[in-house]
């Protein structure tokens, strides 16, 4: 428990890999405290990696990695520490980093630009208590953009029937496809007056 090293004033350089076998380690006081690596000497910044524990034995799951906001004071009622992923800064005509969500293989699974576009390459799926799935009461445009030319552009339905609304965007040949039962009603207009331009 008693001090074995310690640099009173100045740096310290390990010129070579340092390993703490200890559970913990407290950096910094009470002042902003900043982990980073020095600049390239000649070209593209290398990665700083920070890697969950590798398992061992049979069958054993390998260790999370997480990142915990700071707890709030407890004399008063506190409010917890924020978690900020902040991409890295452009200079000149660069362009600003993005925010990725990686797989396993290290291919890219959900991508947020620094302008805020996300882009989703899975699904999406929401759990029972998430209420409000899809909220955009926010935004003054409403509106959502789907792929053109398309047979089934987008495709709405339940576990039980998959198809039971389709917008096609087929060129010159755009159509809303109700699919319902034989002989049970397919569409209904509850309240209101349904108004068709064209021949029905």
């Amino acid at each position: 428990s008693a001090l074995a090293f310690h640099v009173n004033l100045g740096t310290a350089t390990f010129d070579e890999t340092v390993t703490i076998k200890g559970n913990s380690v407290t950096l910094g006081g009470d002042s902003t405290f900043t982990l980073q690596r020095p600049t390239h000497g000649s070209t593209d910044g290398g990665d700083f990696v920070i890697r969950g524990q590798t398992a061992a034995g049979t069958d054993k799951t390998g260790g999370d990695v997480k990142l915990i906001g700071g707890t709030g004071s407890s004399s008063t009622n506190g409010p917890g520490g924020d978690v900020i992923l902040q991409t890295g800064l452009n200079t000149g005509g660069g362009t600003a980093g993005n925010f990725k969500v990686n797989n396993a293989a290290g291919n890219a699974l959900l991508t947020i630009s620094n302008a805020g576009v996300a882009t989703l390459d899975g699904q999406l799926k929401f759990a029972t208590g998430s209420g409000d799935n899809i909220d955009l009461s926010s935004d003054n445009t409403g509106k959502v953009l789907l792929a053109d030319n398309q047979a089934a552009s987008v495709i709405i339905g339940s576990t039980g029937r998959t198809d039971l609304l389709t917008l096609k965007t087929s060129s010159n040949n755009e159509a809303v496809i109700v699919k319902g039962t034989t002989s049970a009603l397919a569409f209904h207009v509850n309240l209101g007056t349904a108004t068709f331009d064209e021949t029905v």
